[in-house]
């Protein structure tokens, strides 16, 4: 593994979703480590540790396609 690879805590986690618009609170990230979905996570010793990549393909498989009108968002 490389050792430039950065890891956030939750609050910080939390703090880059919610620089880009995103709001995930520490709570609900504490959630998603339960339910499983939330990004993958690794463990150091008993804290919970992300990385930005990790972020970041969560963010892009949550997110929607773009769409140019609302007719073309699909009902629930």
């Amino acid at each position: 593994m490389e050792s430039s690879v950065i890891y956030m805590d939750k609050q910080e986690a939390s703090k880059y979703l919610q620089d880009r618009g995103l709001s995930v609170s520490v709570k609900s990230l504490d959630r998603y480590i339960t339910n499983g979905k939330g990004p993958k996570f690794h463990k150091f010793g008993r804290f919970v540790r992300y990385t930005l990549p990790e972020i970041d393909v969560w963010i892009n498989e949550k997110m929607s396609p773009t769409y140019q009108s609302s007719c073309q968002v699909p009902e629930n």
